[in-house]
């Protein structure tokens, strides 16, 4: 079972993934295309070459620093692209959060506009300890990266909650290694940079092991004090994260319902889309089951939806 919310965050992550792979592709043609022109004509701008370009005037640099320029919009894209990607899945929680208001028992206010992810998980009755240290402390250290990008000179990115976070929240200090530095920002349980990436590469062991499929981090190098740009594979393992830990925490939203409610959910989506019109039970069977399915992925048993199709 899943919360529609779900399915409509891992589409944006997939049109996401595949927006990031179509601007390499650009990129990548781009310089493959002119390779001869920008090694043949250093110094020309391109201004004087792309007369057919509207935009030429915006982009007037010279051949040999295109390559230049270009890492630096790719930067820029994958530092967007990150931050977007954190955005949304806290758009994800407000909606999962509005479901369990709209459709379960349980008494809920209005969606939180600020600390989105503690408070819908404080008030569906979600902990750390039902997710795991290592799925918690990677998010945890994917928000303190997106706030380091929003509120920080590139090159000072590194500084405070992130350089702890990397060290540990409990290390000892340059100045004075008899005391020990805490960073209150930090949970107690999370992960520095060196412990993230050896647990990671456990899980990814034990899934090859159990020779499970899986959403896994592959490369991502939580240890790396050189936090000022992301590299492509960076992009690609974060698009995954978020999609095992929005799955994860999913999976926990949805215990906030019973299967009466879940059923009287599904019922109102059917009665919305076909109408109270009575069918034959086969096609109502046919219809009712793609509408749950795709809805929040519930199945019905015969005698079920035999129950469902008398009380409609």
């Amino acid at each position: 079972m899943r919360t529609p919310p779900l399915f409509d965050f891992q589409k944006n992550l997939s049109e996401i993934n595949n927006n990031l792979s179509h601007t390499i592709f650009i990129f990548q043609q781009f310089e493959i295309d002119n390779k001869n022109l920008i090694k043949s004509s250093p110094e020309k701008f391109t201004t004087e070459h792309y007369l057919d370009n509207d935009y030429s005037h915006q982009f007037n640099v010279r051949f040999k620093d295109i390559s230049e320029q270009a890492q630096k919009s790719l930067d820029y894209i994958y530092d967007t692209f990150f931050v977007f990607t954190n955005t949304q899945f806290e758009v994800y929680l407000r909606d999962a959060y509005l479901f369990v208001k709209n459709f379960s028992s349980k008494k809920l206010g209005e969606p939180p506009e600020s600390k989105v992810y503690e408070t819908v998980l404080e008030q569906l009755n979600i902990n750390d300890a039902d997710i795991g240290d290592l799925f918690v402390s990677t998010y945890q250290y994917f928000v303190h990266r997106r706030n380091a990008i929003m509120h920080r000179d590139k090159s000072k990115r590194l500084h405070g909650v992130m350089e702890d976070l990397i060290k540990g929240r409990d290390y000892k200090g340059k100045k004075n290694t008899s005391n020990r530095r805490k960073n209150e920002k930090l949970k107690e349980n999370q992960l520095n940079g060196n412990e993230l990436n050896l647990q990671w590469k456990q899980y990814r062991e034990t899934l090859a092991k159990e020779k499970k499929k899986g959403y896994k981090i592959e490369t991502f190098d939580f240890a790396k004090r050189d936090i000022s740009s992301f590299i492509l594979n960076d992009l690609f393992d974060i698009f995954n994260f978020y999609r095992l830990y929005s799955s994860l925490i999913d999976k926990l939203i949805m215990k906030n319902f019973n299967t009466d409610e879940l059923t009287e959910y599904c019922k109102k989506r059917y009665l919305e889309k076909h109408g109270s019109k009575k069918l034959s039970l086969a096609k109502f069977k046919f219809l009712f089951c793609l509408e749950s399915k795709f809805s929040i992925n519930l199945k019905f048993t015969d005698s079920e939806l035999e129950q469902i199709y008398n009380g409609i």
